[in-house]
């Protein structure tokens, strides 16, 4: 029997990062609520084509549907312990099983793949929720891993038949399909510009791939929709996940850290271009640049460029060994060869598919925090409103972040959540500039037919309120306040 090695401490210490931190903000997400709604109808009556959460009633492409079904199934089977479970056991199989498979294709020693393994990890955790994002993540891992197996194959065997079958669950899972088909035409580019190969095989598989996307309930609906978000300036700067990396905290230091062994490594020689061809380079280059656009795409950067990296690290590992430091070079050897003999994080990956399994019955072993999203949303204030309320599809006027708690929890019918290309720009923008205390609060109320608003407690807006006539207060406690709304036309006919 082979023994633990490093790569069990690593996946341990990553398991009890994960709950120590991202674990407890794991719902912060103001997606949850209506993702998991979005899978209830889809398991009831199918695909969603207007969305049945918002007033008024709008067109809806639910690019993530197959994606909200299978979070939906699992929290009616296990409830929020299930999901909590699924998700610990994604966000660690994806770094120390796919990505360290990929990267032991590039031939690297035991100990530079568990540290770019838990490296990579540390980038996923920067976008680490409770959404199909993270099945999205696993999609791009498994190609990057497909890749990395033709690639280090001396055999030279071919990309799977099967992959367009991936690309099709993908497409209906979660948007970020678009990346992993860069990845299949970077691919098809370094065997025509670098080998001097034009790959019909492969350009056929990459059509074919192209041309399953196509097939989701929306058609061409889905892509135009990825592309009208990315389009716009506005929603790019509303959500910090689109925004320019902090290189303060740890989303910047591990950029930092990848960026600095593939430099270092570059000018220490020509190793590194000799592994590494046209393919490392240009998704590194491309995602190191998307990254630094929108935080969103380290996990990506982080999972594609793997190898890469990893070449990079033993590289400089194996300078360390010249001259003075010839101490280093032997102990590092022996570190190798000891983890070459061990079970590779096996042992560890078993344990946490078991407590993933049995999440529902003891919940994530080791987590103290709460579960769900109920103790982060207005509860009582929403309450209060469903017991004034004379019907149950009252209008609600409320924060984006608050919405999608509404579509899960209640029948009221919010006016906004995060959903940007639902909503559209001009919409959200006339709702933020006006939802606030120095805003046309009150005409938008009117225009929009609210009849309550729900505000947290410490918001400016209670001030134009409490001087209103327009405005009764129905229910306050410390996280927030819920109002009776009665347009002024109304009072005028009363």
């Amino acid at each position: 029997m082979r023994p633990p090695g490093l790569t069990d401490l690593f996946i341990a210490l990553a398991y009890l990062g994960f709950l120590a931190t991202n674990l407890t903000t794991l719902t912060v997400d103001p997606g949850v609520g209506w993702h998991l709604k979005t899978g209830e109808h889809v398991l009831s009556s199918g695909p969603l084509w207007e969305d049945p959460f918002l007033i008024p009633v709008r067109a809806w492409v639910s690019d993530q549907w197959i994606g909200d079904l299978v979070l939906f199934l699992v929290f009616k089977i296990g409830n929020w312990e299930l999901l909590y479970g699924l998700s610990t056991l994604i966000f660690l199989l994806v770094p120390f099983v796919l990505v360290a498979k990929s990267v032991s294709y590039s031939g690297v020693s035991p100990v530079s793949s568990a540290l770019i393994s838990f490296l990579t990890f540390k980038a996923i955790m920067v976008q680490a929720n409770l959404r199909p994002a993270m099945f999205g993540i696993a999609f791009f891992a498994l190609v990057c891993f497909f890749i990395s197996r033709v690639r280090g194959n001396k055999e030279n065997k071919p990309l799977p038949i099967y992959l367009p079958l991936v690309f099709l669950l993908w497409a209906n899972v979660h948007p970020s399909f678009v990346l992993g088909l860069l990845l299949v035409a970077f691919l098809w580019l370094d065997k025509l510009l670098v080998k001097r190969s034009f790959s019909v095989r492969l350009m056929l598989i990459g059509v074919v791939c192209f041309a399953c996307t196509f097939l989701n309930p929306y058609g061409i609906n889905l892509h135009l929709s990825i592309l009208e978000l990315g389009a716009s300036d506005y929603f790019m700067n509303l959500h910090s996940e689109w925004q320019s990396p902090n290189f303060a905290i740890d989303e910047g230091r591990i950029i930092e850290i990848a960026c600095g062994l593939i430099f270092l490594a570059l000018i220490c020689g020509k190793e590194l271009q000799k592994r590494c061809s046209f393919y490392e380079l240009a998704i590194f280059l491309f995602f190191a640049h998307s990254t630094l656009q929108a935080i969103r795409f380290l996990p990506f950067l982080l999972i594609a460029s793997a190898p890469m990296v990893a070449i990079s690290l033993d590289i400089l590992a194996r300078r360390l060994g010249a001259g003075r430091l010839a101490t280093t070079a032997v102990a590092m050897k022996r570190i190798n060869e000891r983890e070459a003999r061990s079970a590779m994080g096996m042992y560890s990956i078993g344990v946490i598919v078991v407590l993933a399994v049995l999440s529902p019955f003891l919940g994530v072993v080791g987590y103290e925090g709460k579960y769900g999203v109920e103790h982060l949303y207005p509860k009582k204030a929403i309450q209060a409103i469903e017991a004034d309320a004379q019907t149950d599809d009252r209008i609600v006027m409320t924060y984006p972040e608050w919405g999608g708690y509404l579509a899960f929890s209640s029948t009221l019918k919010p006016l906004i959540d995060d959903r940007n290309t639902l909503l559209g720009e001009e919409f959200s923008r006339q709702y933020h500039e006006n939802f606030r205390y120095s805003g046309e609060w009150l005409a938008l109320a009117e225009s929009l037919n609210a009849d309550y608003i729900l505000i947290r407690r410490e918001d400016p807006l209670h001030l134009a309120f409490t001087a209103s006539r327009n405005v009764q207060e129905l229910y306050a406690d410390d996280q927030a306040r819920a109002y009776r709304f009665q347009a002024p036309h109304k009072l005028l006919q009363e």
